[in-house]
């Protein structure tokens, strides 16, 4: 699988889009087992069809260490684990993730007072991340519900991130804000979220929905 964000840059992986795809495959009888993998940017995800509109997909271990995401090592730590940000008058606690593409998250009090286009944009083109990055803001309901709003990196406001929803979820269990399983609500559905104790697997699942098709055409000159 490749994915490519709308302003035609590559994405190294989408957790949305994988189970999308797992559900177009296993509807259409392309792929005839309920459990396979798909490989986006070298990445191996296991997925499992749970039944119809419904899929379970395995995604990669989350990364904290900031040379890996990537992440400029400005405030002199391997980890950056709720650490003070600033940008044109937002301040708020940043903590940075890799689950296959880097994310910078930030849990808040109240998510309807954040300009997410506004600070969503200052954040994806920080100058501490080199390849840009995907931007969550987050609020915790409880101990295993989330409320997210997402920035995605070469796309812009979008009303849901699979990848987004594990990278706020994965800060979260490392945090003890939540246990370790949990819904995240995001504008255009929910996920349903859980690990293991030493956060090495995160699991996500959630529908997919076929809302159009269509017909494309090669021409040769």
């Amino acid at each position: 699988m490749e994915i490519y964000n709308s302003d035609g840059s590559k994405a190294e992986i989408c957790g949305n889009a994988t189970r999308s795809l797992a559900g177009y495959l296993y509807e259409n009888q392309i792929e005839k087992n309920q459990t396979f993998s798909i490989f986006s940017n070298q990445i191996q995800l296991q997925v499992e069809i749970i039944r119809n509109n419904l899929v379970k997909a395995q995604l990669p271990k989350p990364i904290f260490e900031i040379e890996k995401i990537p992440v400029e090592n400005i405030f002199g730590l391997q980890m950056i684990i709720e650490e003070s940000f600033e940008v044109e008058g937002f301040k708020s606690k940043l903590s940075t993730v890799s689950m296959g593409n880097p994310h910078a998250v930030f849990f808040v009090e109240d998510l309807e007072k954040i300009d997410v286009e506004k600070v969503g944009y200052l954040v994806e083109n920080h100058k501490m991340f080199p390849n840009k990055t995907n931007c969550e803001f987050a609020e915790i309901k409880s101990e295993n519900e989330i409320k997210m709003y997402v920035w995605e990196r070469g796309s812009g406001r979008t009303k849901a991130c699979g990848s987004g929803a594990a990278a706020v979820f994965a800060v979260a269990v490392k945090t003890n804000k939540i246990s370790r399983s949990a819904t995240v609500h995001m504008e255009g559905g929910d996920l349903f979220l859980e690990c293991d104790e030493n956060l090495e697997r995160i699991w996500q699942t959630g529908p997919y929905k076929i809302i159009c098709e269509g017909f494309y055409y090669y021409y040769y000159y």
